[in-house]
């Protein structure tokens, strides 16, 4: 049962983080390497759960492959860990 529904049944007040796509539009005249730091930082902030995390990166078909390699080189600098530690 939704959150939403459950909390109107007693008219209890409630926000619900939808959480969005928000996506990093880079243009042709970027500078593709900056514009694709920037990105993969603000996607992974706080463990990527922020509303505004760039999850979608839009780039000129024609850069298309540089900007892939360019996101893997930059999200190999990130290490997965235990939470926990």
């Amino acid at each position: 049962m939704p959150v939403s529904e459950l909390a109107a049944r007693s008219v209890k007040r409630v926000a619900l983080e939808l959480g969005g796509k928000s996506a990093s539009v880079i243009l042709e005249d970027a500078d593709l390497a900056a514009a694709i730091k920037g990105t993969v930082s603000a996607c992974f902030l706080n463990s990527g759960q922020t509303c505004s995390a760039h999850t979608r990166m839009l780039v000129p078909e024609s850069k298309y492959d540089e900007a892939t390699q360019l996101v893997v080189a930059e999200v190999s600098k990130y290490t997965v860990g235990d939470p926990f530690s």
